[in-house]
């Protein structure tokens, strides 16, 4: 990636595509490539490892949940651990789907957003100048009560529910507007495919249960340390 950025438009572009506006076409500053690449890991690496993270550890809170989810993989993938998994059969994990967003509701890696105001604006009987900086707090939205019952509780059926009206900020998973993540459905593909990979194959446990998770939060909320033991679900 790294290697792409440096040589995009140079004579060591390997890439000829060129339809795109006249103005791009031109070699990446230091600043834009700096820039590009703590998007690419921040966005891209950071987010899934520790999404998976989190995965570990509220399955094992919720050992119903974690057989259910178990339940789906066999049902879906067949007891041939060493068959890929297809785009086909990702569409069929549903209830997986369901336990990765529950699980980014209760514990989002992305805790906050912040966004400009454009134009001055009214809003809760204040008054905004334009250029405002907004900060959507991701962490209290996902659990305000107004929007979801017993907020606390981890519940992937909330998500299984399509007649089920809920304002469409209540949960924002991946931001919104022009700004929308890009690459949010390359991320749930990966989040599926390896808590299908993981959990098919293998019994994940903590070390210690009762250990606090332990997080960081700035811009993003990471997993500092999870003790986990892997054992094959079938030893033979």
């Amino acid at each position: 990636m790294l290697t792409s950025f440096i040589t995009a438009n140079t004579p060591r572009d390997i890439n000829k595509t060129r339809n795109v506006d006249e103005e791009f076409l031109r070699p990446m500053t230091d600043e834009e490539i700096l820039g590009s690449m703590g998007d690419a890991i921040a966005g891209g690496t950071d987010t899934t490892a520790n999404s998976l993270s989190f995965i570990a550890y509220y399955l094992q809170h919720n050992p119903e949940i974690k057989e259910k989810l178990q339940q789906e993989l066999y049902q879906v993938l067949g007891d041939d651990t060493t068959r890929p998994v297809t785009n086909g059969d990702l569409d069929k994990l549903k209830y997986t789907e369901a336990v990765i967003y529950e699980i980014a509701r209760i514990k989002p890696v992305i805790n906050m957003m912040m966004r400009y105001s454009s134009e001055p604006d009214e809003i809760a009987g204040y008054k905004w100048p334009a250029r405002t900086m907004f900060h959507m707090n991701f962490a209290a939205i996902n659990k305000n009560k107004a929007h979801w019952e017993d907020p606390e509780k981890v519940d992937p059926e909330r998500f299984m529910k399509k007649d089920e009206k809920r304002h469409k900020c209540a949960f924002n998973m991946w931001g919104g507007g022009l700004r929308i993540c890009p690459g949010r459905k390359l991320a749930m593909i990966e989040l599926k495919l390896l808590t299908a990979l993981i959990y098919r194959k293998y019994d994940v446990e903590l070390v210690d249960k009762n250990a606090p998770l332990k997080t960081k939060s700035t811009a993003l909320t990471t997993c500092q340390e999870l003790m986990v033991k892997i054992k094959p679900l079938n030893p033979n």
